[in-house]
């Protein structure tokens, strides 16, 4: 085995290329975080896109890295500057938060990655973050503005429901604050009840509508009589 010998100027040209390296890292983003809170002065307009999962399907692994590398070279052919974060919406994926875009731009990204929704980020005049999910009605059609808020959770002791900057900073759009809570609850549930067979049973067709909300009561935890 051939020993490696470093000179002094060797390991102090390694120790501050790699210092250089995590203080940039630390740098974008601090400034990641600084954009999607909307303290960053130089940032009017954010995507959040994502090039994974056409349509909401879950993909393969090769396509998906593929797509993604394909949506960075677009961006880059098209002068934008961009960080790439992870998101966990029960079930992880890759996601680009793009600056300084336009909602056209960004529709026309989403049309060409068949994604059934995004995030729009809006720093308005007046001081305000507009954040805004838009969806289709349905498979492949026309994209829509469909919820809008003016703020941002705190994440970061979260499991699920976040998208993550950094290891101490994950956030969440209250789009779906109530569906969240929904699921939290039936999780907190699962030693007690058998829910996948108790939701089956409450939508069996043969089922009377009484016994159908018998079964939806259970399911949520509500006395019924």
């Amino acid at each position: 085995m051939t020993e490696i010998v470093l000179t002094e100027t060797d390991l102090k040209n390694i120790i501050e290329k790699s210092v250089k390296n995590v203080m940039m890292e630390t740098s974008r983003r601090q400034k990641a975080q600084q954009a999607i809170q909307g303290t960053n002065r130089r940032v009017r307009t954010m995507a959040i896109i994502s090039a994974e999962n056409p349509m909401g399907n879950k993909a393969e692994k090769e396509y998906n890295q593929q797509a993604s590398n394909e949506l960075e070279r677009q961006l880059s052919i098209g002068h934008y500057k961009y960080f790439k974060v992870k998101g966990n919406y029960d079930g992880i994926e890759n996601s680009i938060m793009v600056y300084n875009i336009t909602i056209e731009d960004t529709l026309y990204l989403c049309y060409k990655y068949n994604q059934e929704s995004v995030i729009f980020v809006d720093m308005q005049n007046d001081g305000e973050v507009s954040y805004q999910y838009w969806e289709g009605d349905d498979k492949h059609s026309q994209l829509k503005l469909q919820h809008e808020e003016h703020e941002i959770v705190d994440a970061t002791d979260d499991d699920n429901y976040y998208t993550q900057i950094s290891k101490h900073f994950k956030f969440r759009i209250p789009f779906f604050e109530q569906v969240k809570k929904i699921y939290d609850d039936l999780a907190l549930r699962e030693d007690t009840i058998d829910i996948d067979k108790i939701i089956t049973e409450s939508l069996e067709p043969t089922r009377t509508g009484k016994s159908k909300y018998f079964k939806r009561g259970q399911l949520y935890g509500k006395n019924v009589k």
